[in-house]
């Protein structure tokens, strides 16, 4: 998924699903490598979930540059994105 700081991610997700980041590794950032905390979405529109992880992803990306060695030309975000199944 490509974004920049002003071009939000273009994602949908519905109520009760859950959400987790994960980086390839090529930089070590606690916050970052491995999973990320999931994010709950009961309480979020999906409108402010979008800017919510939009926003995340990008102020971790300038931490992790500003406290460890530079991002390499190629760093891999992975989202992971679990359904609710909803019965009826």
């Amino acid at each position: 998924v490509g974004t920049t700081r002003n071009a939000p991610m273009n994602l949908e997700f519905g109520v009760g699903d859950e959400v987790a980041l994960a980086t390839d590794g090529l930089f070590n950032y606690p916050y970052l490598d491995g999973w990320l905390g999931d994010v709950l979405l009961g309480r979020l529109r999906r409108s402010a979930l979008r800017e919510s992880l939009h926003e995340l992803l990008v102020a971790s990306l300038d931490d992790a540059g500003r406290h460890n060695k530079p991002l390499d030309d190629v760093t891999v975000l992975t989202i992971y994105h679990s359904y609710r199944h909803v019965k009826g």
